[in-house]
């Protein structure tokens, strides 16, 4: 669907020509999907070890869970997915990001418990998750 183009010339897209890293920011893009489906599509596996900065944030008619393979997106530094229609829980997938440093998933319908290992994962420094249905503490 999206022709022959590179990554780096589709819309919403950032490319650094230094290291090959991307930047997706879709935020307040009309983005929609069927509930019941991963938030993040399939498709951007292809591009797990590329990936720095993933933004859908804004996009109220994005509804789904954040998938399993996430965590397979070894680069990833800012996952913004405020302001949808998120429910779920949060994957334990998500603790293998290494280098997660911002994790925005509030005003959303995620539920389930707080992971106490979210406290192993050394480079958060921003954690956004009031406005959801989450319990437990925060560790840190």
């Amino acid at each position: 669907f999206l022709g022959n183009s590179s990554e780096c010339e589709w819309e919403g897209i950032t490319c650094s020509r230094k290291d090959g890293t991307i930047w997706i920011e879709l935020t307040s893009n009309n983005l929609s999907s069927q509930p019941g489906n991963s938030i993040i599509p399939m498709e951007l596996v292809l591009l797990k070890k590329k990936i720095q900065l993933l933004w859908l944030s804004s996009n109220l008619h994005l509804h789904g869970t954040i998938p399993d393979y996430v965590g397979e997106f070894s680069e990833l530094a800012t996952l913004s997915l405020f302001d949808t229609s998120l429910s779920g829980t949060i994957p334990d997938s998500l603790l293998k990001l290494k280098k997660l440093t911002a994790l925005r998933l509030h005003n959303t319908s995620l539920e389930g418990t707080i992971s106490s290992h979210m406290g192993n994962m050394k480079k958060l420094s921003w954690l956004w998750l009031h406005g959801s249905h989450l319990t437990g503490l925060i560790p840190s």
